[in-house]
Parts: structure tokens; C-alpha cells; sequence
């Protein structure tokens, strides 16, 4: 019983402690989030933790072909942020870096799976970092469990009417059975 309410404290403890080290910035975690995948969440996850407010944000891509809505997307990613009180999903069809500059965001949280991913991202930190000066971007590498998570290969499992039940959050699954 002691050791209970030990351990108790000491969590507390722990989660007030990891409270008080949070980041006073403003974090986006953009994506086309077609669909939210695990890889998605657990940056949202993590992003969560470190700062102390994030927008996990669609940004419309019109040079990518997307299986589901934005309406639809937006809902997807509400239903896996709701969980998180320090985390707001939204859409924008503008450039990333006047999304961040319109809500005081100084850094966005991306992930990377390859060095592939590494240098497109390095690309859009250059670019954005040019458009607004003082804004930066944080390079996640993905844990190796979900190096091999992506919207690409969700959407291709589905094509194949395979299960993608591990590659995503459940909270999306019901969105996933109406297509």
C-alpha cells in the first residue's frame, strides 16, 4: 500500500516535473495526413509532450492526388488530437510558414524514415526558414517500428482491401471502413 502511494507521488511528481520543462513555443506538425498514420501520431504524440502548444496542421498539396477529402482528413486528425488538450487540428490551403507566422509558431516538428525524407525535409526547413526568419525545423527520426509506416503504403494496403489496422490509429479505423 505504501509502495502504492510511493509510486503514485512519484509519477505525479514526474508528470508535474515534465510539465514545467515544456517549451513555451508554439509547434506545428504538418502533414497531408492522407490518412493519419501511427508515424503521424506518435510525432504528435512526442510534440505534445515537449511543447506547450502544437498544431498538428493539413496543408493542401496540389500537386498530390489524395485519397480522402480534406473534410475528411481534418476528422480523421481531430478524432487522434482530441486526446491531446495542448494539441489543435486544422487545414490550410496557404504556405506553412504564413500559417506559422499567423499563430506565433516558431517550429515545426517533422519525421523522417530515410535519408530520402531526410533531405526533402532539409529542402522545405531551408525554404520556409527563408520566408520566415526565426522559424525553424525539428528532424524526428521515427522509432524503427514505424520506419515503415507511411500514408503511401496505408493507402496501397487498402487498395489491396489488406488490413491496416496496425499502420494506424484506431480512432481512424471507422473512417477506414467507409471507403
Amino acid at each position: 500500500c505504501l509502495k502504492e502511494i510511493v509510486l503514485r507521488n512519484f509519477e505525479k511528481q514526474g508528470r508535474r516535473a515534465m510539465e514545467q520543462k515544456k517549451r513555451t513555443e508554439i509547434a506545428l506538425v504538418p502533414g497531408s495526413y492522407d490518412p493519419v498514420t501511427k508515424g503521424h501520431e506518435y510525432l504528435i504524440a512526442k510534440a505534445a509532450e515537449e511543447y506547450e502548444k502544437v498544431y498538428a496542421v493539413i496543408f493542401v498539396n496540389s500537386e498530390k492526388q489524395c485519397r480522402f477529402s480534406l473534410e475528411k482528413r481534418l476528422e480523421m486528425l481531430e478524432a487522434v488530437c482530441k486526446k491531446y488538450p495542448n494539441v489543435t487540428a486544422d487545414a490550410d490551403t496557404g504556405m506553412q510558414y504564413a500559417y506559422a507566422r499567423r499563430v506565433g509558431a516558431t517550429v515545426a516538428v517533422r519525421g523522417w524514415r530515410s535519408e530520402e525524407d531526410l533531405e526533402y525535409e532539409q529542402k522545405m526547413a531551408k525554404f520556409n526558414a527563408e520566408n520566415l526568419p526565426g522559424y525553424r525545423m525539428e528532424l524526428w527520426h521515427c522509432p524503427p517500428e514505424l520506419e515503415e509506416i507511411s500514408s503511401t503504403a496505408v493507402r496501397r494496403k487498402m487498395e489491396e482491401n489488406g488490413d491496416v489496422s496496425s499502420l494506424i490509429p484506431e480512432e481512424i479505423l471507422p473512417y477506414i471502413a467507409e471507403k
